[in-house]
């Protein structure tokens, strides 16, 4: 997936800790991997698209259409109007209400000059560091939103990996199901129902190799009545198919956010050392993790 260059230096970071669980005969390193994305640059870069570039990156028309006609500045005045609670339960800060209805209230602006000076939400995703042995690898994960998206749709957690022996051969790792999971908490506003909180499960794309995780970010019903997932936390597991096989184990791991209507996607391809993921260009993804970790918790890379 395309990458926006250098705007991820430039965005203040929210860090959110995940503390190491404890097991039997496994080792943990204290590293955490985080990164964050930035929705309306995103959507900035799909509009920039010509409709033949977008149509060479799989869009169908009317997801062209949607990109085309979506109108940022009414969207957000919309918000603007909003009263300071409404905006604060959708986790704007008192700067970033001043900054919206001040820009907001400017003749003519733009949607260039808008993504410049409004801080739109951004997320930080968060991945832990392997707690290890020969049988089995659990990585803690989390993410935050800053704030309530504008794209309130289905979002997209995907994981692949291969694992190698003492001597350098492959070795069958799998998902163990029962134990990976999501769980997600909601933010409501503007007097929109209380939602409960969801936990998904991994879905298995390839048992030995890839899995992914699609769940609801929540509903805009409008006039400021929406729910919205701000954060999320859980696991992934993964076995030894044979106990006390695993030397080492490789991990790529992303989030990617839906900006366009229709179903958020990620293909995978590849094994052992060369395996990947894509996303597609409706799901954005900043960047994937890719680490790699050996039995007693030390990270190669």
């Amino acid at each position: 997936m395309k990458k926006l260059g250098k705007y991820l230096s430039i965005v203040c970071t929210i860090c959110l800790m995940i503390s190491p669980i404890s097991s039997v005969n496994a080792k943990t390193n204290e590293e955490l991997l985080e990164y964050e994305i930035s929705e309306l640059e995103y959507f900035k870069e799909l509009k920039s698209q010509t409709n033949e570039e977008l149509i060479s990156k799989g869009m169908t028309p009317d997801q062209i259409k949607y990109i085309k006609n979506f109108d940022l500045i009414s969207e957000l005045q919309e918000r603007a109007k909003l009263s300071n609670e409404q905006l604060k339960d959708m986790g704007y800060s008192d700067n970033d209400i001043k900054q919206l209805r001040v820009s907001l209230s400017k003749k003519n602006i733009n949607e260039d000059e808008i993504i410049k000076e409004i801080r739109g939400a951004t997320l930080n995703l968060v991945l832990g560091s392997a707690i290890a042995s020969k049988s089995k690898y659990t990585f803690n994960y989390s993410f935050r939103w800053s704030s309530c998206p504008i794209f309130i749709q289905d979002d997209l957690l995907a994981a692949t990996w291969s694992a190698t022996g003492s001597n350098g051969s492959p070795v069958n790792v799998a998902i163990n199901k029962s134990s990976s999971f999501l769980t997600v908490k909601y933010k409501s506003t503007g007097g929109a129902p209380n939602m409960k909180d969801t936990t998904y499960k991994w879905n298995p794309i390839h048992e030995y190799r890839a899995a992914k995780i699609q769940f609801d970010m929540g509903y805009n019903m409008g006039s400021g009545m929406s729910y919205w997932t701000y954060y999320g936390s859980g696991k992934l597991v993964l076995d030894a198919v044979v106990s006390n096989t695993i030397y080492e184990v490789y991990l790529k791991f992303g989030y990617g956010h839906s900006v366009v209507t229709g179903t958020p996607s990620v293909s995978f391809s590849g094994s052992g050392p060369s395996i990947g993921m894509s996303f597609g260009w409706t799901t954005q993804n900043e960047e994937t993790y890719s680490v790699r970790y050996r039995y007693d918790g030390h990270k190669v890379s």
